[in-house]
Formats: structure tokens, sequence, C-alpha cells
């Protein structure tokens, strides 16, 4: 029979998940047949195949009942629906599979995220498949209430049958086991990061000069902040903070948030209201193939997070833009988040901002840096090698699930 892989990744924002695309790639070569079952999303350019043995199934997005349950601030209820569908799809596609070739049985699910492990558990216990668990996003289940219970208890029996548990640092794992009130036994740490030399794109230096027409004598330097876009983020702060800072910094906010911002909406007309002056909005997200583009074309990157749960406190090697910046050799700054700062301080690669809203402090940050810049660039692409790299850190994981 026939190795193969299935990754049940929930969410629709394949393109803006490194770790999934990136281990997918991996593990495509060590199996004959490699599927991805994602959700369906209109408005990113999403993937269509990994590798030669890979392909992705979309499911289309978009129920009734799951639009009604969200629009009426059900939103636990439209999660549980939406997870009960994806069951279904999964369950449709599989059996429609097996028919046209008994041969292609999976042998390994790869659950991403609470979701994606509720889905495993059902196919296990329908298929005796074995499962892994990647966690990407920490996720406190008992947050939604009492209608929620029941999917806390699966996942939690689903968490401690995983073969092994993939998580990005110590930190975020020990959190992971306090939610699921286990502590898994056989655990691998990946941090969210690009591959190394992958994709890189010689001639993307130039990128955001080109699409907003920045001059190098106005604009010597572009500072972005690149990934989610709202509020939780201090993105208003910083679009505020840099009419003021006048040194020859461009502000570029590239992304989206999980709803899809573009120009015109509300959001956006906020922002540039606040600043017109330096501040420049990229909102059309680019194929994964084509992200170096943003990186490199940087001067300085800034990974600001407000405290308010753990996925966003401990997010140090779950940060996906902290990542691409030190790849590129772009000096950072971040707020005093702990995860942050004891990066940033041990590594020097760059400032960490005590006040996100004291427009003075950013500005001298900016300027120490570009007064060391080499030296901040140089120690941001050392510290990626130690604390990111990707091959290396999978090497391990490779061999596990070859095993299995």
């Amino acid at each position: 029979m026939l190795k193969t892989c299935s990754i049940l990744f929930f969410e629709n924002h394949l393109t803006l998940a490194p770790t999934v695309l990136n281990l997918s790639m991996l593990i495509e070569k060590y199996v004959d047949a490699l599927t991805i079952f994602a959700i369906e999303n209109k408005k990113i350019p999403l993937p269509e195949k990994i590798g030669t043995n890979g392909k992705i199934v979309y499911f289309p997005e978009g129920f009734n009942l799951y639009n009604f349950s969200n629009q009426m601030k059900f939103f636990t209820l439209s999660r549980i629906i939406e997870i009960f569908i994806f069951n279904l799809q999964i369950f449709g596609y599989l059996q429609q599979s097996e028919n046209k070739d008994s041969t292609l049985k999976t042998n390994l699910n790869i659950a991403v995220d609470f979701h994606g492990l509720a889905v495993a558990l059902v196919l296990s216990y329908l298929y005796k498949q074995k499962f892994v668990f990647v966690s990407l996003e920490l996720e406190e289940l008992r947050k939604f209430g009492y209608i929620s219970k029941p999917f806390y208890e699966m996942a939690k029996l689903a968490y401690r049958k995983a073969e092994a548990v993939i998580v990005q640092d110590e930190d975020r794992f020990k959190a992971l086991s306090e939610y699921c009130q286990y502590n898994h036994p056989k655990v691998f740490y990946l941090p969210n990061a690009p591959l190394n030399g992958f994709l890189d794109n010689p001639n993307g230096k130039n990128f955001f000069r080109e699409k907003f027409n920045l001059s190098g004598d106005k604009f010597p330097y572009i500072v972005l902040y690149a990934g989610m876009l709202n509020d939780d983020l201090y993105l208003k702060t910083l679009a505020e903070s840099f009419v003021s800072i006048d040194n020859g910094c461009a502000l570029v906010f590239h992304g989206a948030d999980r709803r899809g911002i573009k120009e015109g909406d509300d959001y956006a007309q906020s922002l540039r209201k606040l600043n017109s002056k330096n501040l420049f909005l990229s909102l059309d997200l680019l194929p994964y193939e084509e992200l170096s583009k943003i990186y490199s074309s940087s001067t300085i990157g800034i990974a600001f997070y407000k405290y308010i749960n753990d996925n966003f406190g401990k997010i140090a090697k779950a940060s996906g833009k902290l990542a691409q910046y030190l790849k590129h050799g772009k000096p950072v700054l971040v707020n005093n988040i702990p995860s942050l700062s004891q990066l940033v301080e041990e590594y020097e690669i760059g400032i960490v901002i005590n006040d996100p809203f004291d427009t003075q402090e950013i500005k001298s940050a900016i300027d120490k840096i570009l007064s060391s810049y080499d030296f901040y660039s140089k120690n941001a692409k050392s510290c990626f090698e130690s604390e990111f790299n990707f091959e290396k850190k999978v090497e391990p994981i490779l061999s596990f699930i070859n095993s299995l």
C-alpha cells in the first residue's frame, strides 16, 4: 500500500501559514501522496499544489446556517457548525477517493490547531488513522462558554491521542499543556519561519519604492509593518506617531486582517486620516512565492503586539513577520513583551520600545539602528540561523513522521 499523508488545515488563509506550507513541501518528498484539506478563500491568492506528489483540496466556504449564526453573534455555534461541515466534506472526499483507488488510504493525518484536531479525532475512529498535532495559534477553548464544552472535551481527548505535538517553543507548549490539562510526552519545537533560501527574489528590493513611487531623496528608509492589520497591534498608534517622525522614513503597512481590509473601507480610511504624510498602505496580498519582495524592500521591521492573551504574549517564535525580517537581515523594533524583548536583547537585533505611544522613543530607536545598521543587520541574520532555521529544526520531526 502506498504511503500517504493528509494535512487538516481548517482556516482559509493557507498563504498566511508558512509553517503549514513549509512542512508540507518537505513532507511531500517522503510520501507517495500528500493532500492538504483547506477552506476556499476567493479574496487572497492561494497555492494550487505542493511539489510533485502534493495536492490541495479546497472546500467552499459560506453556508447559510453558519453565516446566520455568525451574524447573530453566536460565534461559538458558528465554529461548531464549521467543524461539522468540514468533517462531512472530508468524509465525502475520502469515500469518493477510496472508491477510485483503494491503495490511497491515508496513513497519517497532520491536524492544524484545535479545529483540525477535532477532525483528526473523528477520522481516527472512522479510518483507524494516526495523527500528529500542529499548534499555530494558542486558543483557550473554555473562553467560548457552555456551548463549546463538548468541543473542548473532544479537543482535550484528541490532544492526548496525538502521536506527537509540534509547537513553536517551550513557553507556548506550557500554555498548551495547561489548556489541555495534559503534558504530552512527545513534543517537537518548530518556529514559524520561512525556509532558508527558498523562493528568495533578488529583484524584489525595490518593490515598495516602485509600488508607491517613493523617492530615495525624500524617503531613504522604509519602516515596514507586515501581517495582520488591526488595532491589537498598535497600528493607529504607529500611524499617528510617524507624522512627527521626520527622519526620512516611510511607514508601510502591508497585509490584511481576517476580514480582508481593502482600499477605501472604513479602517483603511481611518489610518489615512491619521497620517497622510508618510504612511503607505499595501493591501494586496502576494502569492506565497513572492513574499520575499515585501521584506527585502524594507529597511527596518516592526513587530508590535498587545499582550491580550498567551497567543500574542508568547509570540517570539510564532511571529512570522519577525522571522522574515531576521532572515532578510532587517533590524527590528519590538514592544516590551518578555518573549520579544528577551530575544532582541540577547542577539542585539534591534531596539525594544517600552512605550509604543512615545513618538520620541520610536524616533530615537530608529536613529540608533540607522547609525549602526550593519551591526544590527548582521546580528539579525545570525539570530535567524540560530533560532529560526526551519530546515534544521524540522529534521527530527520528519524522521519521526517517516517512522510512523
